[in-house]
């Protein structure tokens, strides 16, 4: 298992998440009210600056090269790397 901790409405709230579960998911099994809207990876409601880690991103095409390059994902979509044990995520970055 590894260590999420995220950022939202100014406040931090670190969160055990497992492999192969989305950023998202994690989020809102926590009890967060994580911005989200269709779940695909195509609003980008849930948009959110990785500070920290490494994700998969199973398709990134919605996003632009200065996105990635400023450390954007989709959280919805977002899944930790293989080997990552920990991932600082803030939504309030974006």
């Amino acid at each position: 298992m590894s260590q999420l901790t995220l950022t939202l409405s100014g406040e931090t709230l670190t969160v055990p998440m497992t492999h192969g579960e989305s950023v998202l998911d994690a989020a809102l099994r926590a009890g967060l009210d994580a911005p989200y809207s269709c779940m695909e990876g195509v609003c980008t409601a849930c948009m959110a600056q990785i500070k920290e880690g490494e994700v998969d991103f199973p398709d990134d095409t919605i996003l632009d090269d200065r996105d990635k390059a400023d450390g954007k994902t989709l959280t919805c979509q977002a899944k930790l790397k293989v080997g990552c044990a920990k991932i600082v995520i803030d939504y309030d970055a974006v």
